[in-house]
């Protein structure tokens, strides 16, 4: 057999009010749950009700919900003592007729005793909701984790793809050594020398007209600062347009590089074309 403790509440400061049932195993394995008035009979016995008032047990019921038809009856009739129209409104305003019947409260005693359920109830309401708060906490934490886990993976998945992306590159290298360049590749070759070309034509001189620019705005920030009725150019502002012009000059450097990069790769490519070319004649 298992007992099984279904609630504990405190009725006064020297009582204890405690509804537990018995699940009883049957030869089949499954388990069913013995009746109250079982149960009762059993501990009321001389020698089991000895132990239980050893143990401080004071009084022993059946704990037994009512059917319909006894709550009906129950309703339909005011209690001793309360008018009948209050005990109807109190039906009538009953939040939860399926769980809660009105119950008359007599005496100061009785509104104590209601006070200090509703006192326990609250409390127990409350550590359910510390307990609840406790793990949405928990939950977040993993959340939280989990992000950064996922966040980690894409990292890493990205990782893998610029290596993949390098080792392709260098496999259609290895594959493309010793070919002919394709349309494709004539055009993007052509494309980087007219690039190339304009870069460094002296018409269209980069460097010179960054450096002239500069020399201006240095001269305009002279010159403003001397007149108060005129925009001043702080020192601040200066230099930040210095730190983009910086900017663009190291683009614009860079980009040299790389053209000047592929057209070194472009020139190896021409000389083993023409040395494969001058073997086969």
């Amino acid at each position: 057999m298992n007992v099984v403790i279904d609630s504990i509440v405190s009725i006064d400061s020297s009582k204890t009010r405690v509804l537990f049932y018995v699940n009883e195993k049957t030869a089949t394995g499954s388990s069913r749950r013995v009746a109250n008035q079982d149960v009762v009979s059993f501990l009321m016995q001389p020698g089991q009700q000895q132990q239980l008032t050893a143990l401080g047990v004071s009084d022993l019921n059946v704990y037994q919900v009512l059917d319909d038809e006894s709550v009906s009856s129950y309703l339909e009739s005011a209690p001793p003592g309360v008018d009948p129209i209050l005990w109807k409104t109190a039906v009538r305003d009953n939040p939860d007729p399926d769980k809660f019947i009105p119950i008359p409260i007599v005496g100061f005693e009785g509104i104590k005793q209601r006070v200090k359920l509703q006192e326990e109830e609250s409390k127990l309401q409350t550590a359910f909701l510390n307990n609840l708060a406790t793990r949405i906490a928990g939950l977040k934490a993993e959340h939280d984790k989990s992000v950064a886990t996922i966040a980690l993976y894409k990292q890493n998945i990205l990782s893998l793809n610029n290596r993949l992306l390098k080792v392709i590159v260098q496999q259609e290298i290895t594959r493309n050594n010793g070919l002919a360049l394709n349309p494709t590749e004539e055009l993007i070759k052509s494309g980087f020398e007219n690039i190339s070309a304009t870069i460094n034509n002296s018409s269209y001189n980069f460097k010179s007209k960054i450096r002239e620019m500069l020399s201006k705005i240095k001269l305009q920030s002279s010159s403003f600062s001397s007149t108060q009725d005129r925009y001043v150019v702080d020192s601040t502002s200066l230099e930040e347009i210095r730190t983009i012009l910086t900017m663009e000059h190291k683009a614009i450097e860079t980009l040299l590089g790389t053209v000047n990069q592929y057209n070194k790769v472009i020139e190896v490519v021409k000389r083993d074309l023409n040395t494969i070319m001058s073997q086969q004649e």
